[in-house]
């Protein structure tokens, strides 16, 4: 996870990136049994879905998916967070993430053998 949230993925995945676009001024989003109606007052791109896979022995191994969501400017700091809790119950924040930079130059050629790009 660390590695995700510093931008950097590893070299042997593949990244894919699919944009999320409306022409309805609104998306629906779900996630497991939970779902809601995001009301995005215009049309436009409002997010974006990553996809991290890598080959095993033939077959492709999803890694990770990562989720971006732009939220109208009239959305408050509590309704995301009470969005966010909705749709992942088991939600934790994650605390002290390194910058960019501050562990990069190390991680970037020592990391139990794997090597990570940016």
């Amino acid at each position: 996870m660390q590695t995700y949230l510093q931008d950097m993925v590893y070299e042997s995945q593949t990244h894919t990136v699919k944009k999320l676009g409306v022409d309805t001024a609104r998306y629906y989003l779900g996630v497991d049994d939970h779902d809601d109606i995001i009301r995005t007052g215009g049309d436009g791109y409002w997010g974006a879905y990553h996809e991290l896979t890598r080959m095993i022995r033939g077959h492709i191994h999803l890694d990770a998916t990562i989720l971006t969501i732009a939220v109208p400017d009239n959305v408050s700091m509590e309704d995301m967070r009470k969005w966010l809790n909705y749709f992942f119950q088991d939600v934790q924040q994650i605390e002290n993430v390194p910058e960019p930079g501050e562990e990069a130059a190390e991680e970037q050629n020592v990391n139990g053998g794997i090597y990570i790009t940016q």
